[in-house]
């Protein structure tokens, strides 16, 4: 299809892994579920071809692996979706839902403001199919929908060239006084509590930039309040308090 001109190479790598994952199971076409196991395939030891054997794995993959899914889990509800098997053709088509993700893909990449088809502008079009037999795979996981779409953004936003608010996270967590609230445990537990505080005050740093980018960079006045909800995995509500957070910050700056 001419519209894979416009993807990268690592978003390439997902369809043709989808294109493996068809053939390993006897199906003759290409569809939803495909392409999922496919953004979750992080072994380039399957994958004979020489043209992408240094090509980074992108961050739809890191965001799955982060949610704890695994390609011998998926494979298995996968399985169960088509159980017949068929003599697959060299050339294997896209079912219409499968190239109505493909198209999506791009159509997210062009609101997002990215010249490029990558494999978070896969994940996203996929998980806005919840009819879609690959959702089902999806679902029989029980990955958190909201919390993998906020882990997407925050991966993202982390790989751009975005302002990043002041303050060390470390010296955040120190200065936020959780020793003297968690006085009566021993020091590792202490500690341990520290590295959770950190991980959570990290994901609010890294959703504060996907804001940013989001309502105030480019394009942020065309998209409203609930798409931008709805793409990151935020209520209207939550979206809206780190919207107040991120527009104080810019102030304090520029004060």
């Amino acid at each position: 299809m001419p519209m894979f001109e416009h993807f990268t190479a690592t978003a390439i790598r997902v369809i043709l892994f989808a294109q493996q994952e068809a053939r390993r199971q006897r199906h003759n076409y290409v569809g939803n579920e495909h392409v999922f196991l496919g953004l979750i395939i992080k072994d380039n030891q399957s994958f004979k071809n020489p043209h992408f054997t240094d090509v980074p794995f992108g961050l739809a993959t890191e965001a799955l692996a982060n949610a704890g899914v695994t390609l011998s889990e998926a494979r298995k509800h996968a399985d169960q979706i088509d159980s017949q098997k068929t003599i697959v053709d060299v050339e294997i088509p896209f079912t219409p839902r499968c190239k109505k993700l493909l198209v999506s893909s791009c159509a997210i990449a062009n609101e997002l403001c990215d010249k490029i088809v990558d494999t978070e502008h896969l994940l996203l079009a996929f998980l806005d199919d919840p009819e879609s037999a690959g959702y089902k795979v999806f679902i029989a996981l029980s990955v958190n929908e909201n919390n993998l779409r906020q882990d997407l953004f925050c991966l993202k936003a982390d790989s751009r060239k975005l302002p990043v608010f002041e303050g060390s996270t470390q010296e955040l967590v120190q200065t936020t006084a959780w020793k003297d609230t968690w006085g009566f445990l021993p020091d590792n537990e202490i500690e341990q509590q520290n590295q959770i505080m950190i991980g959570k005050v990290e994901k609010l740093k890294g959703l504060e930039r996907a804001v940013w980018q989001l309502r105030f960079g480019q394009g942020g006045l065309n998209r409203s309040e609930e798409r931008v909800a709805r793409m990151i995995g935020l209520t209207v509500e939550e979206l809206r308090d780190i919207e107040t957070t991120v527009s104080r910050r810019f102030r304090e700056t520029d004060n």
